[in-house]
């Protein structure tokens, strides 16, 4: 099973999500902040973590 999601544009650019098995991918342009299962995650940054 695989999902990604594009989130409306930002002034800094597009947080993207992608799922694909049990691996999770996240996004985050600088300047913006996502938060994820009640984490809170600063961009710039690209967050690859297995999700349960």
């Amino acid at each position: 099973m695989s999902f990604s999601r594009f989130f409306p544009e930002t002034p800094h650019g597009r947080i993207i999500v992608d799922i694909e098995g049990q691996k999770m991918s996240l996004v985050v342009p600088k300047g913006t902040v996502a938060v994820w299962n009640g984490k809170r995650f600063t961009g710039p940054q690209k967050v690859v973590q297995n999700i349960e």
